[in-house]
């Protein structure tokens, strides 16, 4: 029982996630349709941008293999979240944050043809928060295999 209490807790978190991201995609959406709006001008702005790409904009013109690629990540993801608990707590939130961004994008994927990325550095690709989640997550996981030379907690 309490594996399944502590399983519902990373995994809710995930759905926050994945909200937070969503509503702020919609608020660009209505906000932001066709402009940009200068933050600190020409360093960052919101510019709402529609991304068919792969990650960081990395082209792929197969729209199948996209959708699969992504399930793909958030399946094993999943996976190891659930059958795998006694994970650290930067291990568990890793996976819940990889979880929510790739969620998060496909939803985009199948609702608006592509990721909408809002948040535009003129020295870098434009991106979104479930971007951020997935990066932050994959360096967390990097960060503790290389650190303890282990995923499970001793």
């Amino acid at each position: 029982m309490i594996k399944i209490i502590y399983f519902l807790k990373w995994f809710s978190l995930s759905v926050l996630l994945l909200i937070i991201d969503q509503g702020i995609k919609i608020i660009t959406l209505k906000k932001f349709p066709k402009g940009e709006f200068f933050i600190f001008k020409h360093f960052l702005s919101i510019k709402v941008l529609k991304n068919p790409n792969l990650a960081f904009s990395i082209p792929c013109y197969n729209f199948i293999a996209i959708i699969l690629i992504t399930i793909a990540i958030i399946l094993i993801t999943y996976y190891f979240l659930k059958n795998f608990l006694n994970y650290s707590f930067l291990i568990n939130l890793s996976f819940t944050m990889i979880i929510a961004g790739s969620a998060s994008n496909l939803i985009d994927r199948f609702l608006r043809n592509g990721v909408i990325d809002y948040v535009d550095f003129s020295f870098w690709t434009n991106f979104n928060l479930a971007d951020i989640y997935i990066s932050a997550g994959i360096l967390f996981l990097i960060y503790k295999i290389i650190k303890s030379k282990t995923l499970v907690t001793k």
